[in-house]
């Protein structure tokens, strides 16, 4: 028998979320929308399992959140439960 060893996708991280609910076309677009730094919107937006990524802290999608909105972008509301599970949802108009 051949046993292969394959490596489990990494799940999709807050970060990697945001982003794809923020609708930005590129993470230039999205660093200069949410007035952080490209380098630090690239080392949230890594796969999890890289050795340079970084978990994205609270208040920093905080922060997100309302540099988008106030940049015309979309509204996403931040739910933050008691068991640790945080979940994201675009606010409709």
């Amino acid at each position: 028998t051949i046993m292969i060893r394959t490596t489990p996708k990494p799940k999709e991280t807050h970060a990697q979320k945001f982003y794809r609910l923020s609708k930005c076309k590129s993470m230039a677009e999205f660093a200069r929308k949410t007035s952080f730094h490209p380098v630090t919107i690239r080392t949230y937006l890594l796969p999890s399992d890289r050795k340079s990524w970084r978990p994205t802290p609270i208040p920093a999608l905080h922060n997100w959140v309302q540099a988008l909105k106030e940049g015309g972008g979309p509204s996403i509301a931040i739910g933050l439960w008691p068991d640790g599970e945080v979940t994201f949802e675009v606010e409709k108009e």
